[in-house]
Formats: structure tokens, sequence, C-alpha cells
């Protein structure tokens, strides 16, 4: 049976992999702190990603107590208790995300709690390839929701959008509501001009094909 650390250091090994294949993957729930705070080194230098998937939801909310080991390693690389590595990847996160904002397609955050939303909006701002948002079990809210709606009516391929577990109540419908609207308009709008362009593409080729009979 493999040793618990080869297995550690063989998981950051893929996510290495997944990497170079353009996907920065993480569940920190899975990783030993040593790990985290590599996978934490990683993100602040990664560049043109095309998928970021981060997952912190089930170690926060474990039950699971933190070895003398752990705790050791933590104080020596500068960290306090879990929530402080939480709060060092929240902190790294807008960077990160405008960092990889020209290749950027799907970013997916998972149980990151409270944070600096308007950072991560500004980000996302700036993502005009990213077609899939997800927030799931975040701690937006009400309040912090409209941080986010200049940024998501800025992404013009915009296809998919999860707030699954965000703390939203009614109060937020009416503007999910108008960036859903927004966005259908946008869509209309540049269906139209790709036909119109396709037409007048299609019209100059037979121009030229009658010309050149």
């Amino acid at each position: 049976q493999a040793h618990p650390r080869a297995w550690q250091h063989a998981r950051v090994k893929e996510m290495y992999r997944k990497l170079l294949g353009g996907m920065y993957e993480c569940d920190f729930a899975k990783l030993d702190v040593e790990n985290m705070i590599v996978m934490l080194s990683v993100l602040r230098q990664v560049s043109s990603v095309f998928h970021m998937r981060i997952l912190f939801l089930s170690r926060t909310t474990s039950s699971k107590k933190i070895s003398g080991r752990e705790k050791r390693s933590m104080y020596q690389q500068g960290f306090c208790p879990i929530h402080e590595i939480r709060n060092r990847l929240t902190s790294i996160l807008p960077g990160a995300i405008e960092a990889n904002s020209k290749t950027l397609q799907t970013l997916t955050l998972n149980g990151i709690g409270a944070t600096n939303y308007q950072a991560i909006g500004k980000g996302v701002f700036l993502c005009k390839r990213i077609h899939t948002l997800q927030f799931i079990n975040c701690s937006i809210g009400d309040v912090k929701l409209p941080e986010f709606e200049s940024a998501i009516l800025n992404c013009p391929k915009l296809l998919k959008l999860v707030l699954r577990g965000c703390k939203l109540t009614q109060r937020s419908g009416a503007l999910l509501c108008r960036i859903i609207r927004v966005h259908a308009q946008k869509r209309d709008s540049l269906s139209w001009e790709d036909g119109l362009r396709k037409s007048y593409e299609e019209s100059v080729a037979e121009k030229i094909e009658g010309q050149s009979k």
C-alpha cells in the first residue's frame, strides 16, 4: 500500500499534468497543508489557463482535526489555521483570474466563503472568452451580487451562469432577470450581424464569380 505522502504527491503531479493541458483544478479538501501551499504558489503563477475549478467547501466544513505535523508545517510556512489558507486563496484569486483573462473559458468556485467578490468581478470583467461561470456555495448574497453585474454583462460569450447555494433571495430576482434579458439581446444582435455578414460575403462571392465568367 502506498504511503499517504506518496499519494498526496501523486495527486499534485496529476494537477500539474492538467495544468499543462490548460486546466487549473484543485480540491483543497483532498490535500494536506504542504500541498495546499504548493497549489497556492502554482495559482500565483499560472497563465494561459482555459479552465479553472477550485473546491474548498468540504475542507472548511469538515470536522476532521488537523494533525500536529500539519500544524507545525503551517506555522513553518507562515500559515495559521485552515481558514488562513482560505484567506490566502481568496486574496490570490482575483489576480489569477485577471492573469488568465485572455484565455479563460470556464470558472468554477465552490465553497470559497466570504471574500472580495468585487475584486473577483473585476477579473471576470476582463474575460471575453468565458462561457461558463459557476459560483457554488459561496457567500455572495443579495448585497454582493450587484458587484458582479457589470462583469457578467461584459462577458459576450457567456452561456451558463450558476449561482447555487450562494444565499440569494427574491431580492436578486430583478437583477438576474436583467442579466438574462441583456444577454439574450446581445445574442440576437450577434446572430443578426453574423447573418448579415454571411449574406454580404455570399453576394460578393457571386459577383466575383459572375465577373470571372
